[in-house]
């Protein structure tokens, strides 16, 4: 009995934007407006009118909940691995 081994499907990872109506960019600027300027929703919804952007305040809201977490994630620095001080003497002595 032989069974005939099918190729897994593999399905492709999803952007956090996918299937928002808005352009990841116009997200992306409005959280960052109302984390970085301290500015109100209406404010943001303001703002972007000015820019042709027809959006909610609460819709900002929403984003501003949904996408802090990810962009402080973006925004925090890589830690270096951790060096192990004994290691790197003792190499520096045999090399000398």
């Amino acid at each position: 009995m032989t069974t005939a081994h099918q190729p897994r499907l593999s399905i492709p990872p999803q952007s956090a934007f996918a299937g928002f109506r808005f352009p990841s960019d116009v997200i992306v600027v409005a959280v960052r407006w109302y984390l970085r300027f301290g500015l109100s929703y209406r404010d943001i919804e303001e703002l972007l009118a000015e820019r042709g952007v027809e959006v909610d305040h609460v819709t900002v809201y929403r984003w501003v909940l949904r996408f802090t977490p990810l962009l402080a994630e973006a925004a925090r620095p890589c830690r270096p691995a951790p060096v192990n001080w004994r290691l790197l003497g003792e190499y520096h002595r045999r090399a000398a």
